[in-house]
Formats: structure tokens, C-alpha cells, sequence
């Protein structure tokens, strides 16, 4: 369990604990952890100065990353990486959540669920009073998509801004990527949007949060669909309590 993994590592650092290991190699049949699960897992380390250097190997995820004693940045460079959306991402506890670490991460493989995502980067910083998102960028032949944003934290409450940027030349395989009926065609098409809300990244409630939202479709058109498969498509561009703006050139 890595959550448990965790807790225990933090132990060990507030308590100034040395307990001398160097190297480690573990094989695991199954791990767990922020909702997740990987089967079959290899996973082996070696401490260099403060960082420790982790290699990971299954069916599900392969690469290597850095991370140092205090648990403060994280350097990974994965080949590939599959992942599920838990049931629920925010945490149990009413305890305020600690800014994320400092991060650099490239995935060459992303998978979410049945959704192939392709390249994926991230670069952000701990500033000690917020999260910023240096670059975000997820891109495969089809499409690209941009993020930039950050979480704050005051005394009293913490702030998140994002800003959303999707473009794709071939809508019909973005949507055959992310699981979707490809019934929708068009040779351009933009997303953009601006949101924010109180609390962070995880807090998202589309219910609650404040910003814009665009689309837009050139040289397009909609095509015979199951029944029900064209309110998927469109259902996409439902975002309760954001203004809205839509645009269709077909």
C-alpha cells in the first residue's frame, strides 16, 4: 500500500530517523494506492546524496524516477502509464490538504481509464504559498491540449485558477480516443476555458466554479449515431453554472 508507504516515510523524517538503507529491490504481485492498482511490479532504488533513484516496471507503468528524502520535487520520466479515475479523489480527512510537491514529469504513453491520451508533460512549482503549473501539455497526432494555472493557500482558504487550451484537426479520432461514438467530424476544432474555485485542485465542483467556456467546429458535420450516442458527444460541452459559448461552422 503506498499511502501507507508514505505515512511511514514522513514518520521517519519528523523524527530525524536514519535507519541506513541505500538500496532496495522489491516484486510485488499487486501495490495500491490513491486509488490505484498495478499488478506485477518491480520496483528498485538506490539513495545518491538526498535523492533516491526509483526504477519501476509492470504491464501497467515503466520509467524512472527521482525523488528527494523530503518528499518536496518529484523527476519522472515514464514510457508508459495507465491509469483509472477513482470513485472519489478528494480525500476523507477535513484537514486542509498540503501543497503538492514540486514536479517534472514526462509520460510518453498516457492512458486514463479506456482513454489513450497520449504524451503527457508537467512542470510545476512549490513556491511555499502555492502550486504553479510551469507547463502542462498533452499531444498526440491528433490533438494537443494546454494548461496553465495554480493553487494558492492563505491563512484562512485556498484558491485554484486554470486555463484550458484543446486544439484538434481530426475530431472524429480524438473522440475515438477518449471512448466516445466518433459520430462528429470536423477539420478543426478549438476548446478553450477559464475556471476557478474554492479549495484545490481536487475541491473541483463544476457546480461552484466561476470562468468561460468556449467551442468551436469548422468544416464539420454530425453523423448518423446510435440512439443516445449524439447527447454523449454534446453532453461533453455541459458545464453547469460556467457561461457559456458556443460555436458551429458546418
Amino acid at each position: 500500500d503506498i499511502e501507507a508507504w508514505q505515512a511511514w516515510s514522513e514518520q521517519q523524517n519528523s523524527n530525524n530517523s536514519n535507519i541506513g538503507i541505500k538500496t532496495f529491490e522489491l516484486n510485488t504481485q499487486k501495490v495500491t494506492g490513491f486509488g490505484q492498482q498495478w499488478s506485477s511490479l518491480s520496483l528498485t532504488g538506490l539513495k545518491e546524496k538526498a535523492t533516491w533513484q526509483l526504477k519501476v516496471t509492470s504491464p501497467d507503468t515503466s520509467g524512472e524516477i527521482g525523488v528527494d528524502e523530503e518528499l518536496s520535487s518529484i523527476d519522472a520520466r515514464l514510457s508508459k502509464l495507465k491509469l483509472v479515475i477513482p470513485e472519489s479523489a478528494k480525500p476523507t480527512s477535513s484537514t486542509r490538504q498540503a501543497l503538492w510537491p514540486s514536479v517534472n514529469i514526462v509520460i510518453d504513453d498516457l492512458h486514463v481509464d479506456e482513454m489513450k491520451l497520449g504524451n503527457f508533460k508537467l512542470s510545476a512549482n512549490n513556491t511555499g504559498q502555492a502550486w504553479i503549473i510551469d507547463q502542462a501539455r498533452l499531444q498526440a497526432p491528433y490533438y494537443q491540449a494546454e494548461l496553465t494555472g495554480s493553487w494558492s493557500k492563505s491563512q484562512q482558504t485556498d484558491n485554484t485558477s486554470m486555463s484550458l487550451k484543446v486544439e484538434s484537426d481530426d475530431i472524429e479520432q480524438l473522440l475515438t480516443a477518449l471512448n466516445y461514438q466518433a459520430g462528429l467530424e470536423a477539420k478543426e476544432s478549438k476548446l478553450y476555458s477559464t475556471l476557478s474555485w474554492s479549495g484545490s485542485p481536487i475541491d473541483f465542483d463544476k457546480a461552484k466554479a466561476n470562468g468561460t467556456f468556449g467551442f468551436k467546429l469548422k468544416k464539420g458535420k454530425l453523423n448518423e449515431v446510435e440512439p443516445g450516442a449524439a447527447g454523449r458527444v454534446f453532453g461533453l460541452l455541459s458545464i453547469a453554472a460556467i457561461p457559456r459559448r458556443l460555436s458551429l461552422d458546418f
